[in-house]
């Protein structure tokens, strides 16, 4: 019975690990509208995910009809995308997310490259300052991949509380360290933190 608790507390924390990640994205884009910023200031990777969905169904779609349509979508819709000189706050984050289904570290990392933020997990994990630093993303990629195990396979292995406790703590400083270092890059277009509630921007220590 115990055992079966712990595989479900390791497939929910792993699903509200994947939530969390997604609904920061979405947070970044909308507090980067909120300030109707300058074009030539949003970073490229992010600029360019705005229009990457247009261009696959454009060119990778047979149907003349669906190629027309994106490729309208491109011209007026993503026409402030080449205006350096203008503004936008009509950045979309839900293109950014779509096919985001594990939170291993690299796809993590990736995700986040999307919005200007480069290797994320590797620069929050250097926030924590305690013996846990070393083992953070190891443990954050063990959890993703029991997760996958238990949802995919069956697996039975056991599993303690020692293991789910150990896991809630890596992913919970892992979390703090990215919302502090995407805040932080972010008030490079906000020009303030821009998350609504106030988050400590101290090291991440818990």
């Amino acid at each position: 019975m115990a055992n079966a608790l712990y595989r479900g507390s390791v497939v929910l924390l792993s699903s509200h690990l994947e939530r969390y990640v997604e609904s920061l994205i979405v947070e970044a884009v909308d507090a980067i509208n909120s300030v109707n910023p300058a074009v030539s200031s949003l970073p490229e990777a992010l600029r360019m995910a705005q229009i990457e969905q247009s261009l696959r169904v454009a060119f990778e779609t047979k149907n003349v009809a669906t190629r027309i349509g994106a490729l309208k979508s491109i011209v007026q819709d993503m026409s402030w995308f080449w205006e350096d000189t203008g503004t936008c706050n009509r950045l979309r984050g839900g293109p950014l997310i779509d096919g985001f289904d594990n939170p291993l570290p690299r796809r993590i990392n990736r995700l986040f490259e999307s919005i200007g933020v480069g290797g994320v997990v590797g620069r929050a994990v250097g926030l924590d300052g305690s013996t846990d630093r070393g083992i953070i993303e190891v443990k954050v990629e063990e959890l993703v991949q029991k997760r996958n195990a238990i949802a995919h396979t069956g697996m039975t292995t056991d599993l303690t509380q020692e293991d789910v406790m150990f896991y809630m703590r890596c992913s919970r400083k892992l979390v703090r360290g990215i919302d502090i270092i995407v805040g932080g890059q972010l008030q490079g277009i906000t020009l303030g933190w821009p998350w609504t509630l106030s988050r400590s921007h101290s090291s991440v220590g818990v």
